[in-house]
């Protein structure tokens, strides 16, 4: 079991922190003008899983050490079958949603805390 959350709007500070695995999807829906996807210090100590971003990513209010990329085949596969589910519950449109780009969140590294520590 892997947990998923898909959030239809967006969200506020920390979003993904300290981020060990699973999924989160940010969809963005609705957005007024000139609201940010989420807040500041966005995947901050993240270590594993990912966060699929529709739209523009406010990249300061992003962790440095999260990698920005675009979606693999099995990625865009993946977001598929989350998204819909997402539209059947909330009575979405799917085409529409899926029209805008993602981009997917990872963390750099799995250790984002290693320089902190002192070796034996």
């Amino acid at each position: 079991m892997k947990p998923v959350l898909v959030i239809g709007q967006n969200a506020g500070s920390f979003l993904g922190e300290y981020m060990a695995g699973g999924t989160i999807v940010l969809l963005g829906l609705n957005l007024k003008r000139g609201e940010k996807l989420f807040g500041t210090h966005c995947a901050s100590g993240m270590h594993g899983g990912k966060i699929f971003v529709r739209g523009s990513i406010p990249r300061e209010n992003l962790s440095p050490n999260i990698r920005i990329s675009s979606l693999t085949d099995e990625d865009k596969k993946e977001l598929a079958s989350y998204v819909k589910k997402y539209c059947k519950y909330f009575e979405e449109d799917f085409d529409e949603i899926m029209s805008k780009p993602f981009k997917k969140l990872t963390p750099i590294t799995s250790r984002p805390y290693a320089n902190l520590y002192t070796p034996n």
